[in-house]
């Protein structure tokens, strides 16, 4: 028998002792399940205690459709964890919670979400969840299991999320239908909860040697997707620079049979197998390079919601083809893209742009580089091989690819609530330095951001809205740009309307303290510099109502428009 988990002071779960009923649910909504990573307890009957230990935070969220009018209660009864490595019928570590009932849909319904309990367990590593509660008016008891990496830490937050579904009407109200694991796995899921994630393609395109090749046959790998044109001598060589950083963070930790990188044209009139085999060596890749039929490219990006490429013709003289010696009459134009897909084939990210690169690029690509090619170099773009990397880890870990994790860090205090917020200091896109202790006074939120995190773009002007509305009541906003550049972070807020100045961490050291991996993050900060909560995912009005509720010093706050 595992050892079993409990609340302190809290009755025992009812099935302490035996395994959780399997097959328990039909179809019904989502359950976002975070692991936060800081410190708690794990009742051990006759072992001891371990000395490492790591917070549960339980949240909710619906998935899309819900049915017409659906209402249920769901009062959580008992969690579990299964141990990786053990045999999935035994070693479940079971924790009792004792909650009120949540009615859902209510504002929970994806991409919205809705807080439901906070646990804490030993750190370690787990491949299974299990969920009991108690549904109304039904009364029905359910336990369900759903496979899921889950990698309980002293630091940062491990999300885990397990959809549910509700039903309209009959005996099962409400269904866990499945899992995901990991901190890219937060945003990801909130978007297949919501129905807007994309399929990647399967249209059969040919590659450098002629042979025909579909992402299909990429399937249980991580696959990094890249548009290029072998003429372009602006965005695109940055691309394959900053790839080729890509490749090398994940050949260093012997991950390629897992990895993928397919680079598929936007101009297959020009890109032929030889041109594409030629561009390939040019720049030494030691990628998938792909092209098509025009009819076919054209639809494949379609599909990607990404326009296809044109050319415009070039007045004046133009520069010279590095390959044929010859001067271009006409300039490749196409929004660079750079796509991140999951084993199961959908879409987990979409990074647009040129890439900032640090260090600089390779001699070949320098040589490459046009005029515009090397101020874009000089400028830098909305992301850069980091972004790329750390999902393309996050994927693995989900998957529980041991060499996909990072070496443990040394101890350090982190953000959890209750406690006094980790300390920090950093450089203000306006100028100078701002410091967390001189907020202390007033009601603070941290909000932790990126250009690429669509979600963010979301809840900026709704969190910008809320702190000048409650400016009065002495709250501050509190922006953190996650590892990007002063002159990016600004004009991005500058286009979404948003005229305040964002603090700028660029080595994502604050961010890592404050369990800020997958964005957005918010932290909800008491006048006395507490944690009083910890919000990942898209904010909600509603949500966002209810966080500032017990930080503001008045007796609510209104529901922001």
């Amino acid at each position: 028998m595992g050892r079993q988990l409990t609340t302190p002071g809290s009755a025992p779960p009812a099935h302490r002792g035996r395994r959780p009923p399997r097959g328990a649910l039909v179809a019904g909504a989502g359950l976002l399940v975070l692991i936060a990573a800081a410190g708690g307890w794990w009742a051990a009957g006759r072992h001891p205690a371990p000395a490492r230990r790591g917070t549960v935070l339980v949240v909710a969220t619906v998935a899309r459709p819900v049915p017409t009018h659906a209402q249920i209660g769901l009062e959580p009864t008992g969690l579990a964890l299964h141990p990786a490595g053990r045999p999935w019928a035994g070693g479940w570590r079971r924790a009792a919670v004792r909650v009120g009932t949540v009615a859902l849909p209510g504002q929970a319904v994806a991409p919205g979400e809705t807080s439901l309990v906070q646990l804490r367990v030993p750190v370690g590593r787990y491949d299974g969840v299990a969920l009991s509660w108690r549904d109304t008016p039904a009364g029905r008891v359910a336990t369900t299991r759903r496979h899921a990496l889950v990698v309980v830490g002293r630091t940062g937050l491990t999300p885990v999320l397990v959809t549910l579904r509700l039903a309209a009407e009959g005996s099962a109200p409400v269904a866990v239908t499945a899992a995901y694991g990991g901190n890219t796995a937060l945003n990801f899921g909130l978007q297949v909860a919501a129905g807007t994630v994309l399929a990647a393609p399967t249209l059969k395109l040919v590659g450098a040697a002629g042979r025909t090749a579909s992402l299909r046959d990429y399937r249980g790998q991580v696959v990094v997707l890249a548009s290029f044109l072998t003429q372009c001598q602006e965005s695109c060589p940055l691309v394959d620079a900053a790839l080729l950083q890509v490749w090398q963070a994940i050949r260093r930790r012997g991950l390629t049979s897992r990895v993928r990188v397919v680079m598929v044209t936007q101009e297959p009139q020009v890109d032929t197998p030889a041109a594409v085999a030629r561009y390939a060596r040019h720049f030494g890749l030691p990628f998938t390079l792909l092209t098509g039929g025009v009819a076919t490219v054209d639809r494949f990006w379609r599909e990607l919601h990404i326009p296809p490429g044109v050319n415009a013709p070039i007045r004046g003289r133009g520069p010279v083809d590095p390959f044929t010696g010859r001067r271009a009459t006409t300039n490749p134009l196409h929004p660079s893209a750079v796509i991140v897909i999951d084993p199961r084939g959908e879409v987990v990210s979409t990074l647009l742009g040129q890439p900032t690169i640090r260090g600089g690029v390779p001699t070949v690509v320098a040589r490459y580089l046009d005029a515009q090619g090397r101020a874009e170099l000089r400028a830098g773009g909305s992301w850069s091989p980091a972004t790329v990397t750390r999902s393309v880890l996050g994927l693995l870990q989900s998957e529980g690819v041991g060499a996909a994790f990072p070496k443990p860090a040394g101890a350090r205090t982190v953000a959890r609530v209750g406690s006094l917020a980790p300390p920090f200091t950093l450089r203000s896109s306006a100028g100078g330095w701002t410091s967390l202790v001189g907020l202390r006074g007033h009601p603070v939120i941290l909000d932790f951001w990126a250009t690429w995190c669509i979600n963010c773009r979301r809840e900026l002007p709704l969190l910008d809205r809320t702190a000048r509305r409650d400016r009065g009541h002495g709250l501050r906003l509190i922006l953190v740009n996650y590892q990007q550049g002063r002159a990016t972070a600004t004009a991005y807020l500058r286009r979404l309307g948003v005229r305040r100045p964002t603090l700028l961490d660029p080595q994502g050291a604050v961010a890592a303290r404050y369990g800020a991996v997958a964005l957005p993050v918010n932290v909800f900060l008491t006048a006395g510099g507490r944690v009083a909560g910890i919000q990942v995912g898209q904010l909600s009005p509603a949500t966002l109502s209810a966080q500032l509720r017990p930080i503001l010093p008045r007796s609510g706050a209104a529901a922001p428009g």
